[in-house]
């Protein structure tokens, strides 16, 4: 498979990194030592704290989220049905709390109202971000949770499929709308709307102001959404099952724009390709299964116009091996940086590929 290279502008020695998140004018990250975060400034990469999640907690670090100023680390066991919720001080890396949660598919919790809600196979649980003490416990199961910050409202995916409202102070059932979907595949708010995706052939939009489907696309997505403005840009199933695309979505006509193939083995396990974030007129891919661990499409024609693989990393210092890791790619200051075994590097699209009008490279 041919693809154009990246522009590799800014590479440096530094620790493999698994996956950051940007904190003010710093970022936090964990990779090598599965149960260690690391905190540098974006300005210089100088090491600001580290951190260690508790002996006692169960498993690796398998997600980190900051919000509003609190950080945290969520660690899942293969081996047990529990892991570990861990507030860190954003300042110093000290463990302000830490509690055993039940494992559940989220990797980071819903934080919103002053609380962290955390789903588990018999209800959801709502925790005091302050103090990591349980302020809230709603009996129903819930999945994909959202929280609707005007209505003070919880919405999830319930065991019959259906959408289930919950106030969010008090737990209450208020209301549910039947979609007898049993297994979503996404479900995001956006501006006062519920993108619901189902896998037998429909995205559905929910007003959750007059609580009803508004219409229904005829697409299948598949995992996760990146919604602008009146487009969304999502992975997507074939007509047949045999094989993943990536499609950008009209949202004002429901027609597909444009749809091209996914560039992996379609029987391999899919969960991997994720869309990361817009930048410059292009949508960044991460598939850290793929042979293309990172690539780039144009947002208005799906053209491919950079990819990253092993193969080409080994052209940059050969000293890279076959086996060697691909981080998960994440903006900071402005740029796109991943991680490639033991450096980290900066990409760019050389402005000699950037897709003209009648020009671009198809997967």
């Amino acid at each position: 498979m041919n693809q154009p290279p990246f522009d590799v502008q800014d590479r440096r020695a530094f620790p493999w990194i698994a996956d950051a998140i940007p904190l003010g004018g710093r970022f936090v990250c964990y990779g090598d030592k599965p149960r260690t975060l690391t905190c540098y400034e974006s300005s210089d990469f100088s090491q600001v704290w580290i951190a260690r999640v508790p002996e006692d907690a169960k498993g690796s670090i398998w997600g980190i989220s900051a919000h509003d100023g609190v950080l945290f680390a969520r660690t899942w066991s293969i081996i047990s049905d529990h892991g570990t919720l861990t507030r860190f001080d954003t300042e110093t890396g000290n463990i302000v709390w830490s509690r055993t949660i039940p494992n559940y598919d989220e990797k980071v919790p819903l934080v919103a109202n002053g609380l962290a809600f955390v789903s588990s196979g018999n209800g959801l649980i709502a925790i005091d971000v302050r103090n990591g003490r349980r302020r809230l416990r709603v009996s129903q199961f819930l999945s994909r949770v959202q929280y609707s910050a005007t209505r003070n409202e919880l919405l999830g995916i319930d065991l019959h499929g259906n959408l289930a409202v919950f106030n969010a102070t008090t737990g209450e059932f208020l209301q549910s709308l039947e979609l007898a979907i049993p297994t979503p595949c996404v479900f995001m708010s956006h501006q006062g709307w519920l993108f619901i995706g189902d896998r037998e052939r429909y995205l559905h939009v929910v007003d959750v102001d007059k609580w009803r489907i508004e219409r229904s696309y005829n697409v299948t997505p598949y995992s996760h959404l990146i919604i602008d403005a009146d487009t969304a840009w999502l992975q997507t199933l074939q007509d047949n099952f045999d094989g993943h695309r990536f499609g950008s979505l009209d949202l004002q006509t429901g027609e597909l724009r444009w749809d091209v193939p996914l560039p992996f083995d379609a029987h391999r396990p899919v969960h991997s390709p994720h869309p990361l974030f817009l930048r410059r007129g292009l949508v960044w891919i991460s598939d850290l299964d793929g042979p293309i661990p990172v690539y780039a499409l144009a947002c208005q024609t799906g053209e491919l116009q950079a990819g990253l693989t092993m193969d080409f990393a080994r052209k940059i210092e050969p000293s890279i091996r076959a086996d060697d890791r691909v981080g998960r790619p994440f903006l900071l200051a402005g740029k796109v940086c991943v991680s490639v075994a033991k450096e980290l590097w900066s990409l760019e699209i050389p402005p000699s590929q950037l897709t003209r009008r009648n020009g671009g490279t198809r997967l």
